[in-house]
């Protein structure tokens, strides 16, 4: 979604605050952003990395090229952010080394998913569906894929509409008003795809009734947030 955001153009940034830091963003995505900071920031990671206030835990623009690749990088508009990277590190061989599981699973896996459920793509594996991001930190120390893995990067992954369709739902999080969460959420295992949306333990049996075991494998996750 490059051509929705001005390159290296400083005057169209804003500085807010994120975990920690005071970081440029630009102005016409700021409301996912801070958004997914929010929820963040409700984390035990996200609660860690405000008490350290490091320098380089957060990092969002730089005008500068693709590492290794062709093109220009998300980072020059800036519309991505890069967490911890010598403890995220990038890499070509498909190993995953985080920490974002430091204080466990479920905490690692709230973090990630906060940037997700508002609008961003992960580079664990350059993914938009939260339900994945389980599996993958489960993997933590493996190769995961063929090719390259970033978990320090999150990047937004869509336009101006995009905002502005999900705009009442972005606000409602920076108001700590959002709308309930799912009960849980079924996904099939092989290709992330959500199964079926269950408000409460009813329609989850209902759900796994009527799915029964001809689908093919599945897991659940709980408490998902509507949007």
């Amino acid at each position: 979604m490059s051509s929705e955001w001005s390159r290296c153009q400083t005057a169209d940034h804003v500085k807010v605050a994120a975990l920690g830091q005071t970081v440029r963003w630009h102005k016409d995505c700021i409301l996912p952003f801070r958004a997914a900071i929010k929820l963040a920031s409700r984390t035990e990671y996200g609660k860690w990395l405000l008490g350290r206030k490091e320098l380089w835990d957060v990092q969002t623009y730089a005008c500068r090229e693709v590492r290794g690749g062709s093109g220009h990088s998300e980072h020059s508009h800036p519309v991505a952010l890069d967490v911890r990277p010598g403890s995220n590190p990038m890499r070509d061989d498909g190993i995953l080394i985080t920490d974002y599981d430091r204080f466990g699973l479920d905490d690692g896996e709230a973090f990630v998913n906060a940037f997700i459920w508002c609008g961003f793509r992960s580079g664990i594996a350059y993914y938009t569906i939260p339900e994945k991001t389980r599996s993958y930190l489960a993997q933590n120390g493996k190769k995961i894929r063929d090719g390259r893995v970033d978990p320090m990067h999150f990047e937004f992954a869509h336009d101006k509409q995009w905002i502005e369709k999900n705009r009442d739902y972005l606000e409602d999080i920076l108001e700590e008003t959002e709308a309930p969460t799912w009960y849980a959420v079924i996904t099939r295992r092989f290709d992330g795809t959500n199964i079926a949306h269950c408000k409460d333990i009813d329609q989850l049996v209902n759900a796994v009734f009527k799915i029964g075991r001809g689908s093919g494998g599945y897991y659940t996750n709980f408490s998902v947030p509507k949007g």
